[in-house]
């Protein structure tokens, strides 16, 4: 998705989980437990129909991305997310990208439907 901000207020939004649910539908709560976002720092998160996951931070470039993995019922999650600069700095674009491995994810999958997809709007925090 383009977002109208610079870099690094998108980063600032995307790099504080604690303030996600302020602004996206697809998180009701987030409890950091670990100080802040880095490499090997975890994160408990919350989602509208599914248990609560601990996500540990397996990639970390700052101002840049960040990957985070979580694992439950046979099935390890990866979750990506990157930001670019676009229109010389004046807006940001934001990717997203979620994979599923185990011998459960394809049904996984399937029951999760759309359940990744989500409804948020960055344009209040950035």
């Amino acid at each position: 998705m383009e977002v109208d901000a610079q870099l690094a207020a998108l980063w600032a939004a995307l790099s504080d989980p604690r303030a996600w649910p302020e602004w996206t539908d697809s998180i009701d709560s987030v409890e950091m437990l670990d100080p802040r976002l880095g490499p090997g720092r975890r994160v408990r998160i919350a989602q509208p129909r599914m248990r609560p996951l601990v996500w540990t931070v397996s990639e970390f470039l700052p101002g840049q991305a960040f990957s985070w993995t979580a694992s439950a019922g046979g099935v390890t999650t990866t979750a990506t997310h990157v930001i670019d600069e676009l229109d010389a700095g004046r807006r940001s674009r934001l990717v997203l990208g979620l994979t599923q491995r185990g011998a459960l994810a394809p049904v996984v999958g399937l029951c999760s439907g759309g359940g990744c997809v989500a409804t948020s709007s960055l344009r209040p925090w950035v």
